[in-house]
Protein backbone atom coordinates (compact mmCIF):
# COMPACT_ATOMS: atom_id res chain seq x y z
CA UNK A 1 0.00 0.00 0.00
CA UNK A 2 1.35 3.44 -0.92
CA UNK A 3 1.12 6.38 1.48
CA UNK A 4 0.07 9.83 0.27
CA UNK A 5 2.09 13.02 0.49
CA UNK A 6 1.88 14.86 3.86
CA UNK A 7 -0.84 17.43 4.52
CA UNK A 8 0.08 20.85 5.90
CA UNK A 9 -2.31 20.78 8.87
CA UNK A 10 -5.22 18.91 10.42
CA UNK A 11 -7.53 21.59 8.99
CA UNK A 12 -6.26 20.72 5.51
CA UNK A 13 -7.42 17.17 6.25
CA UNK A 14 -10.95 18.30 7.15
CA UNK A 15 -10.54 18.76 10.93
CA UNK A 16 -13.22 21.09 12.32
CA UNK A 17 -14.92 22.16 15.56
CA UNK A 18 -17.05 19.01 15.62
CA UNK A 19 -14.02 16.71 15.82
CA UNK A 20 -12.10 19.06 18.12
CA UNK A 21 -14.95 19.02 20.66
CA UNK A 22 -15.09 15.21 20.70
CA UNK A 23 -11.31 14.96 20.83
CA UNK A 24 -11.24 17.15 23.93
CA UNK A 25 -13.71 14.77 25.59
CA UNK A 26 -11.45 11.81 24.76
CA UNK A 27 -8.38 13.51 26.25
CA UNK A 28 -10.08 13.61 29.66
CA UNK A 29 -9.59 9.83 29.80
CA UNK A 30 -6.05 9.14 31.12
CA UNK A 31 -5.85 5.93 29.07
CA UNK A 32 -5.69 8.04 25.89
CA UNK A 33 -2.40 9.66 26.92
CA UNK A 34 0.09 9.59 24.06
CA UNK A 35 -2.61 9.08 21.42
CA UNK A 36 -2.97 11.57 18.58
CA UNK A 37 -5.80 12.23 16.12
CA UNK A 38 -5.23 11.10 12.53
CA UNK A 39 -7.44 10.69 9.48
CA UNK A 40 -7.84 7.45 7.57
CA UNK A 41 -6.90 8.26 3.97
CA UNK A 42 -6.60 4.74 2.62
CA UNK A 43 -7.66 1.17 3.35
CA UNK A 44 -6.60 -2.06 1.72
CA UNK A 45 -6.86 -5.59 3.11
CA UNK A 46 -7.10 -4.55 6.73
CA UNK A 47 -4.20 -2.10 6.60
CA UNK A 48 -4.81 1.65 6.82
CA UNK A 49 -3.01 4.76 5.57
CA UNK A 50 -3.21 7.56 8.15
CA UNK A 51 -2.41 11.25 7.89
CA UNK A 52 -1.60 13.94 10.43
CA UNK A 53 -0.07 17.37 9.95
CA UNK A 54 3.04 17.00 7.78
CA UNK A 55 3.24 13.22 8.12
CA UNK A 56 1.63 10.06 6.76
CA UNK A 57 2.11 6.47 7.92
CA UNK A 58 0.51 3.03 8.01
CA UNK A 59 -1.59 1.66 10.85
CA UNK A 60 -3.55 -1.36 12.03
CA UNK A 61 -6.46 -1.77 14.41
CA UNK A 62 -5.71 -2.51 18.07
CA UNK A 63 -6.78 -5.95 19.24
CA UNK A 64 -9.07 -4.48 21.88
CA UNK A 65 -10.91 -2.30 19.34
CA UNK A 66 -11.34 -5.25 17.00
CA UNK A 67 -12.44 -7.57 19.84
CA UNK A 68 -15.21 -5.24 21.01
CA UNK A 69 -16.45 -4.39 17.53
CA UNK A 70 -19.93 -5.85 17.26
CA UNK A 71 -20.16 -5.09 13.52
CA UNK A 72 -18.22 -3.55 10.65
CA UNK A 73 -19.53 -0.08 11.55
CA UNK A 74 -17.44 -0.25 14.75
CA UNK A 75 -14.19 -0.45 12.77
CA UNK A 76 -12.37 2.37 10.91
CA UNK A 77 -13.16 3.36 7.34
CA UNK A 78 -11.71 5.86 4.88
CA UNK A 79 -12.62 9.37 6.02
CA UNK A 80 -12.70 8.46 9.72
CA UNK A 81 -10.82 10.41 12.37
CA UNK A 82 -9.14 8.04 14.82
CA UNK A 83 -6.91 8.14 17.89
CA UNK A 84 -3.64 6.29 17.34
CA UNK A 85 -0.24 5.81 18.94
CA UNK A 86 3.12 5.14 17.37
CA UNK A 87 6.34 4.12 19.07
CA UNK A 88 9.47 6.14 18.32
CA UNK A 89 10.91 5.38 14.89
CA UNK A 90 8.09 2.91 14.20
CA UNK A 91 6.70 2.85 10.68
CA UNK A 92 3.33 1.56 11.81
CA UNK A 93 0.75 2.97 14.24
CA UNK A 94 -1.90 1.29 16.37
CA UNK A 95 -5.48 2.58 16.00
CA UNK A 96 -7.19 2.60 19.42
CA UNK A 97 -10.53 4.31 18.85
CA UNK A 98 -12.70 6.16 16.33
CA UNK A 99 -13.94 9.70 16.92
CA UNK A 100 -17.73 10.09 16.41
CA UNK A 101 -18.63 10.41 12.74
CA UNK A 102 -20.21 13.59 11.44
CA UNK A 103 -21.70 11.68 8.50
CA UNK A 104 -21.49 8.12 7.24
CA UNK A 105 -22.71 6.65 3.93
CA UNK A 106 -23.47 2.94 4.05
CA UNK A 107 -25.05 0.14 2.03
CA UNK A 108 -25.92 -3.44 2.88
CA UNK A 109 -23.13 -5.88 2.13
CA UNK A 110 -23.41 -7.76 -1.13
CA UNK A 111 -25.35 -11.01 -1.02
CA UNK A 112 -27.97 -11.76 1.62
CA UNK A 113 -26.19 -10.54 4.76
CA UNK A 114 -27.55 -7.84 7.05
CA UNK A 115 -24.28 -6.11 7.94
CA UNK A 116 -23.73 -2.53 6.85
CA UNK A 117 -20.73 -1.66 4.69
CA UNK A 118 -19.27 1.83 5.05
CA UNK A 119 -18.70 3.55 1.72
CA UNK A 120 -17.20 6.74 3.20
CA UNK A 121 -17.16 8.57 6.52
CA UNK A 122 -17.21 12.28 7.36
CA UNK A 123 -18.01 13.57 3.89
CA UNK A 124 -19.73 16.86 3.02
CA UNK A 125 -21.04 15.99 -0.44
CA UNK A 126 -21.49 12.84 -2.49
CA UNK A 127 -20.86 12.91 -6.24
CA UNK A 128 -22.92 10.14 -7.83
CA UNK A 129 -21.39 9.38 -11.22
CA UNK A 130 -23.26 7.72 -14.07
CA UNK A 131 -22.23 7.63 -17.72
CA UNK A 132 -23.94 8.51 -21.00
CA UNK A 133 -23.51 5.03 -22.48
CA UNK A 134 -24.72 1.50 -21.75
CA UNK A 135 -24.14 2.03 -18.01
CA UNK A 136 -26.84 4.72 -17.87
CA UNK A 137 -29.57 3.57 -15.47
CA UNK A 138 -32.10 5.93 -13.85
CA UNK A 139 -33.44 3.27 -11.47
CA UNK A 140 -29.93 2.71 -10.08
CA UNK A 141 -29.58 6.44 -9.43
CA UNK A 142 -32.63 6.27 -7.15
CA UNK A 143 -30.85 3.71 -4.99
CA UNK A 144 -27.75 5.83 -4.62
CA UNK A 145 -29.81 8.92 -3.84
CA UNK A 146 -31.80 7.11 -1.17
CA UNK A 147 -28.66 5.89 0.62
CA UNK A 148 -26.86 9.23 0.44
CA UNK A 149 -29.84 11.27 1.60
CA UNK A 150 -30.43 8.91 4.51
CA UNK A 151 -26.90 9.73 5.71
CA UNK A 152 -27.62 13.47 5.69
CA UNK A 153 -24.92 14.16 3.09
CA UNK A 154 -25.54 16.68 0.29
CA UNK A 155 -25.62 15.12 -3.16
CA UNK A 156 -24.89 15.96 -6.78
CA UNK A 157 -25.17 13.81 -9.91
CA UNK A 158 -22.42 13.81 -12.52
CA UNK A 159 -23.24 12.49 -15.98
CA UNK A 160 -19.87 11.48 -17.42
CA UNK A 161 -18.72 10.58 -20.95
CA UNK A 162 -21.26 12.96 -22.52
CA UNK A 163 -19.05 13.07 -25.64
CA UNK A 164 -20.39 9.56 -26.38
CA UNK A 165 -24.01 10.75 -26.56
CA UNK A 166 -24.96 12.93 -29.57
CA UNK A 167 -27.77 14.79 -27.81
CA UNK A 168 -26.51 14.84 -24.22
CA UNK A 169 -28.53 17.97 -23.20
CA UNK A 170 -31.69 15.88 -23.75
CA UNK A 171 -30.19 13.13 -21.60
CA UNK A 172 -29.41 15.70 -18.88
CA UNK A 173 -33.04 16.83 -18.94
CA UNK A 174 -34.09 13.21 -18.55
CA UNK A 175 -31.95 12.84 -15.44
CA UNK A 176 -33.17 16.13 -13.96
CA UNK A 177 -36.78 15.05 -14.44
CA UNK A 178 -36.09 11.73 -12.68
CA UNK A 179 -34.26 13.33 -9.71
CA UNK A 180 -35.95 16.69 -8.97
CA UNK A 181 -34.18 19.20 -6.75
CA UNK A 182 -30.75 17.66 -7.36
CA UNK A 183 -27.87 19.38 -9.14
CA UNK A 184 -27.00 17.46 -12.32
CA UNK A 185 -23.87 18.20 -14.38
CA UNK A 186 -22.71 16.69 -17.66
CA UNK A 187 -18.93 16.34 -18.11
CA UNK A 188 -16.44 14.81 -20.50
CA UNK A 189 -12.79 14.07 -19.80
CA UNK A 190 -12.18 13.94 -23.56
CA UNK A 191 -13.83 17.17 -24.74
CA UNK A 192 -13.56 18.91 -21.30
CA UNK A 193 -17.25 19.84 -21.53
CA UNK A 194 -18.71 20.88 -18.14
CA UNK A 195 -15.49 20.35 -16.14
CA UNK A 196 -14.90 24.03 -15.36
CA UNK A 197 -18.45 24.52 -14.09
CA UNK A 198 -18.21 21.32 -12.06
CA UNK A 199 -14.89 22.29 -10.43
CA UNK A 200 -16.27 25.65 -9.32
CA UNK A 201 -18.68 23.86 -6.99
CA UNK A 202 -15.92 21.92 -5.20
CA UNK A 203 -15.28 23.77 -1.92
CA UNK A 204 -11.72 23.78 -0.49
CA UNK A 205 -11.50 22.07 2.90
CA UNK A 206 -14.63 20.00 2.22
CA UNK A 207 -14.61 16.26 1.67
CA UNK A 208 -16.33 14.81 -1.40
CA UNK A 209 -16.88 11.12 -2.15
CA UNK A 210 -17.20 9.75 -5.70
CA UNK A 211 -19.77 6.95 -5.94
CA UNK A 212 -20.92 4.93 -8.91
CA UNK A 213 -21.03 1.58 -10.64
CA UNK A 214 -18.02 -0.04 -12.23
CA UNK A 215 -16.81 1.59 -15.43
CA UNK A 216 -18.78 4.85 -15.28
CA UNK A 217 -15.62 7.00 -15.33
CA UNK A 218 -14.98 7.80 -11.65
CA UNK A 219 -11.21 7.29 -11.87
CA UNK A 220 -10.98 9.27 -15.13
CA UNK A 221 -12.88 12.14 -13.51
CA UNK A 222 -10.54 12.10 -10.50
CA UNK A 223 -7.48 12.12 -12.77
CA UNK A 224 -8.89 15.22 -14.51
CA UNK A 225 -9.44 16.97 -11.17
CA UNK A 226 -5.94 16.08 -9.96
CA UNK A 227 -4.33 17.21 -13.21
CA UNK A 228 -2.36 13.97 -13.37
CA UNK A 229 -2.92 10.24 -13.69
CA UNK A 230 -3.10 8.88 -10.15
CA UNK A 231 -5.75 6.21 -10.71
CA UNK A 232 -5.63 3.46 -13.33
CA UNK A 233 -8.32 3.64 -15.99
CA UNK A 234 -9.55 1.26 -18.67
CA UNK A 235 -10.72 1.86 -22.19
CA UNK A 236 -14.36 1.35 -23.10
CA UNK A 237 -15.16 -2.01 -24.60
CA UNK A 238 -16.39 -1.56 -28.17
CA UNK A 239 -18.40 -4.73 -27.86
CA UNK A 240 -20.38 -3.77 -24.72
CA UNK A 241 -19.98 0.04 -24.72
CA UNK A 242 -18.95 -0.21 -21.06
CA UNK A 243 -15.92 0.86 -19.09
CA UNK A 244 -14.02 -1.79 -17.17
CA UNK A 245 -13.69 -1.89 -13.39
CA UNK A 246 -10.34 -0.40 -12.32
CA UNK A 247 -10.44 0.89 -8.71
CA UNK A 248 -10.13 -1.86 -6.07
CA UNK A 249 -9.60 0.13 -2.86
CA UNK A 250 -10.74 3.37 -1.20
CA UNK A 251 -8.43 6.38 -1.00
CA UNK A 252 -8.69 10.03 0.04
CA UNK A 253 -6.87 12.52 -2.18
CA UNK A 254 -6.24 16.25 -1.91
CA UNK A 255 -6.61 18.47 -4.98
CA UNK A 256 -4.26 21.42 -5.46
CA UNK A 257 -7.22 23.66 -4.54
CA UNK A 258 -7.50 22.11 -1.07
CA UNK A 259 -10.55 20.00 -1.96
CA UNK A 260 -10.56 16.49 -0.47
CA UNK A 261 -11.92 13.65 -2.62
CA UNK A 262 -12.54 10.01 -1.65
CA UNK A 263 -12.44 7.57 -4.56
CA UNK A 264 -14.32 4.29 -4.13
CA UNK A 265 -14.39 0.97 -6.01
CA UNK A 266 -17.17 0.48 -8.53
CA UNK A 267 -20.32 -0.91 -6.93
CA UNK A 268 -21.78 -3.84 -8.85
CA UNK A 269 -24.57 -4.30 -6.31
CA UNK A 270 -26.23 -1.67 -4.13
CA UNK A 271 -28.52 -3.09 -1.47
CA UNK A 272 -30.38 -0.60 0.71
CA UNK A 273 -30.75 -0.72 4.47
CA UNK A 274 -33.75 0.54 6.40
CA UNK A 275 -33.32 3.97 4.80
CA UNK A 276 -36.83 5.29 5.35
CA UNK A 277 -35.75 8.90 5.81
CA UNK A 278 -33.62 8.79 2.66
CA UNK A 279 -36.46 7.22 0.70
CA UNK A 280 -38.89 9.94 1.79
CA UNK A 281 -36.45 12.69 0.82
CA UNK A 282 -35.76 11.11 -2.58
CA UNK A 283 -39.48 10.80 -3.27
CA UNK A 284 -40.75 13.83 -1.38
CA UNK A 285 -43.24 14.52 -4.20
CA UNK A 286 -44.91 11.15 -3.65
CA UNK A 287 -44.86 11.58 0.13
CA UNK A 288 -46.57 14.96 -0.29
CA UNK A 289 -49.21 13.42 -2.57
CA UNK A 290 -49.85 10.61 -0.07
CA UNK A 291 -50.70 13.20 2.58
CA UNK A 292 -53.53 14.44 0.35
CA UNK A 293 -55.26 11.05 0.07
CA UNK A 294 -58.75 10.79 1.54
CA UNK A 295 -57.72 7.98 3.90
CA UNK A 296 -54.57 8.21 6.06
CA UNK A 297 -53.88 4.49 5.58
CA UNK A 298 -54.43 4.60 1.82
CA UNK A 299 -52.56 1.80 0.03
CA UNK A 300 -52.85 3.66 -3.30
CA UNK A 301 -54.53 0.67 -4.92
CA UNK A 302 -58.30 0.90 -5.20
CA UNK A 303 -59.32 3.38 -2.49
CA UNK A 304 -61.50 6.34 -3.50
CA UNK A 305 -59.97 9.77 -3.18
CA UNK A 306 -56.38 8.53 -3.69
CA UNK A 307 -54.27 11.53 -4.67
CA UNK A 308 -51.44 9.30 -5.92
CA UNK A 309 -53.66 7.35 -8.34
CA UNK A 310 -55.28 10.55 -9.56
CA UNK A 311 -51.83 12.08 -10.26
CA UNK A 312 -50.73 9.01 -12.20
CA UNK A 313 -53.92 8.98 -14.27
CA UNK A 314 -53.63 12.70 -15.03
CA UNK A 315 -49.96 12.38 -15.98
CA UNK A 316 -48.66 14.60 -13.15
CA UNK A 317 -46.81 11.63 -11.65
CA UNK A 318 -44.94 9.32 -14.01
CA UNK A 319 -45.91 5.69 -13.57
CA UNK A 320 -42.23 4.74 -13.86
CA UNK A 321 -41.33 6.95 -10.90
CA UNK A 322 -44.16 5.45 -8.86
CA UNK A 323 -42.97 1.91 -9.64
CA UNK A 324 -39.42 2.83 -8.55
CA UNK A 325 -40.77 4.14 -5.26
CA UNK A 326 -42.91 1.04 -4.61
CA UNK A 327 -39.98 -1.30 -5.29
CA UNK A 328 -37.59 0.60 -3.00
CA UNK A 329 -40.24 0.99 -0.30
CA UNK A 330 -40.68 -2.80 -0.19
CA UNK A 331 -36.91 -3.30 0.07
CA UNK A 332 -36.55 -0.71 2.85
CA UNK A 333 -39.46 -2.21 4.80
CA UNK A 334 -37.98 -5.69 4.43
CA UNK A 335 -34.57 -4.57 5.70
CA UNK A 336 -36.14 -2.77 8.67
CA UNK A 337 -37.97 -5.94 9.69
CA UNK A 338 -34.82 -8.01 9.19
CA UNK A 339 -32.68 -5.58 11.22
CA UNK A 340 -35.13 -5.42 14.13
CA UNK A 341 -35.13 -9.21 14.33
CA UNK A 342 -31.32 -9.48 14.43
CA UNK A 343 -30.61 -6.43 16.60
CA UNK A 344 -31.28 -8.28 19.84
CA UNK A 345 -28.92 -11.09 18.81
CA UNK A 346 -26.12 -8.66 17.94
CA UNK A 347 -26.50 -6.84 21.26
CA UNK A 348 -26.46 -10.14 23.15
CA UNK A 349 -23.24 -11.24 21.41
CA UNK A 350 -21.51 -7.97 22.29
CA UNK A 351 -22.43 -8.17 25.99
CA UNK A 352 -21.27 -11.77 26.05
CA UNK A 353 -17.82 -10.57 24.95
CA UNK A 354 -17.80 -7.86 27.62
CA UNK A 355 -18.76 -10.27 30.41
CA UNK A 356 -16.14 -12.78 29.25
CA UNK A 357 -13.40 -10.14 29.38
CA UNK A 358 -14.57 -8.94 32.80
CA UNK A 359 -14.20 -12.50 34.17
CA UNK A 360 -10.69 -12.75 32.70
CA UNK A 361 -9.67 -9.47 34.33
CA UNK A 362 -11.14 -10.59 37.66
CA UNK A 363 -9.18 -13.88 37.56
CA UNK A 364 -5.96 -12.05 36.67
CA UNK A 365 -6.35 -9.67 39.61
CA UNK A 366 -6.76 -12.62 42.01
CA UNK A 367 -3.48 -14.10 40.81
CA UNK A 368 -1.75 -10.72 41.14
CA UNK A 369 -2.52 -10.68 44.85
Amino acid sequence: MTVAKPFESLAALGWNDFFEAHYQQFTKDPTTSGQQPARIIGEERGLFSLAVARDTFLGSVAGRLRYFSGERLDLPAVGDWVLCSRADHSARAIIHSILPRQTCITRKQAGNGIEDQILAANVDRALIVTSANAEFNLARLQRYLTAVRDSGVAVEIVLSKVDLYPDYPALLDQVKAAVPNVVVTGVSAVSRVGLEEFQRRLIPGHTFVVLGSSGVGKSTLLNCLMGQKIMATSEISDFEDKGRHTTSARHLFALSTGVLVIDTPGLREFRLGGFEQGLHETYEDIVALSAKCKFSDCSHQNEPGCAVKESIESGLLAETRWSWYVKLQKEVDYQKRKESGDQAGNSKARWKKIHKLAKQISKRKKWEF
